[in-house]
């Protein structure tokens, strides 16, 4: 795996982290409309980054 992609996925993973903070009493609509943007935004990085992934396991080519 190449360098830019493992400092993607550890930077994902820290994002990830610090989401998982959020509590219920968080009532701050811009806050957390920001982290519904990022979990969209996570959600599609990673299944692109899984399909890449898959396609080299297989041995097809991008």
């Amino acid at each position: 795996m190449n360098r830019t992609l493992e400092d993607a996925l550890l930077n994902l993973t820290t994002m990830v982290k610090s989401c998982s903070d959020i509590k219920l009493e968080d009532r701050d609509s811009l806050k957390l409309q920001h982290m519904l943007n990022v979990a969209d935004t996570l959600h599609h990085i990673t299944g692109d980054v899984r399909t890449r992934i898959e396609h080299a396991l297989s041995g097809e080519k991008n």
